[in-house]
This record gives structure tokens, C-alpha cells and sequence, in this order.
């Protein structure tokens, strides 16, 4: 068995997917270096999703070393709207006056934000920065477009098929785990 983008705690098996700290780590620094001041870090509950875990322990150890500047995380479902716009709202009234961005942990979040700030009349790119996880379809044609950090599908799904009949064919070696460099990519919702 090999695993896409997961890992199940306490069950051993290969793994593939993105190299979650790293890329946290890059999409951090961006909003650091565009001069964001206050950053929040959206996900689903995280529970025990080491997608989520991991990117959150990223942004956290990243934004450690910039005491003067603010790092919150809130979690909020999916499905829960109503939730989604008190974080959002809150978030922008609390921090008024400073530059700030959010970092949404997945693809299907960066969509709920992106229709929630529309709903609360808050413009990603001038009234607060947007940077969201998985490279989608639609990212380039939103407003002045969101920056994503990509992940390299592809890749991982050809790494994860390999490793698979490697396994199917006998292979006996120790679990293999493969982490995916990420790619950031920049459009108007971070930039100065």
C-alpha cells in the first residue's frame, strides 16, 4: 500500500506527497517579504491530518522569529460559512490598520475564504493579503488572481505508482516516505 498526501498514525506504509514543512515554510516567508504584519492560518480541524499539522507547525516555527509581528491560527469545517466570516471578519477588524494576510492550509478552504471575504465585501490583494495551498484552476482568473503554492501532482502520482509496483512485485525494503518540493506562485492577492 502507498499513501497519497496522508499519513495514518501508527500505520506503517510508503508514503508520497508534498514536503508539507518546507512548503509552509516558503509560502510564510513570501507573506513575510511582501511586509504582511498579521497572518492567520486557516485549516479544517486539524485533529491528527499530518498535512495540516505539519503546515501549521511551519508557519508557527516560522513566525517565531518575528516576535513583533501577529500569527494566529483558527480551525473552522468546511461546510460552516456563518464560522468561516466571524474568524475572517474578526480578523480584519482586530488587526485594522496593519498589512494582513491569510494562509489557507487546502485548496477547498481557499475557495470557502475566497467566498466569504466576497460575502463580507473584503478584496484579497488590497484589504488583506490570500495565499492558499494546491494550485486551482480558477486561482488566476479571481480578482487580481490568488497566490498558491503548488504542489507537484504529477510527480507525486507517478512517484506513488512506481513505488506501488515495486511493492506488487516483491520489493522488500524499509517504508519508504517521499516528500515533493512545492511551487509558489505568485499572483496579485500577496503582492505590494
Amino acid at each position: 500500500m502507498v499513501l497519497i498526501d496522508r499519513k495514518i498514525p501508527d500505520f506503517a506504509c510508503d508514503v508520497v506527497g508534498l514536503d508539507n514543512h518546507e512548503a509552509a515554510t516558503v509560502a510564510t516567508e513570501h507573506l513575510l517579504q511582501q511586509g504582511f504584519e498579521a497572518i492567520i492560518f486557516l485549516s479544517e480541524p486539524i485533529g491528527s491530518v499530518n498535512t495540516r499539522l505539519e503546515r501549521l507547525y511551519a508557519f508557527r516555527q516560522v513566525m517565531s522569529a518575528h516576535a513583533d509581528l501577529v500569527a494566529e491560527q483558527a480551525e473552522t469545517p468546511l461546510n460552516d460559512a456563518q464560522r468561516l466570516e466571524q474568524v475572517l471578519d474578526d480578523f480584519n477588524k482586530r488587526h485594522r490598520g496593519m498589512r494582513k494576510a491569510v494562509l489557507s492550509a487546502n485548496g477547498a478552504l481557499t475557495l470557502q475564504v475566497a467566498r466569504a471575504m466576497r460575502r463580507l465585501g473584503i478584496h484579497w490583494g488590497s484589504d488583506i493579503g490570500l495565499l492558499g495551498f494546491d494550485e486551482l484552476d480558477w486561482a488566476e482568473l479571481a480578482g487580481v488572481g490568488i497566490t498558491t503554492l503548488k504542489q507537484p501532482t504529477y510527480q507525486m502520482g507517478h512517484a506513488a505508482l512506481e513505488q506501488l509496483v515495486q511493492r506488487i512485485q516483491g520489493m522488500d525494503a524499509p517504508i519508504n516516505e517521499q516528500a515533493f518540493p512545492g511551487e509558489l506562485i505568485v499572483r496579485g492577492s500577496t503582492t505590494r
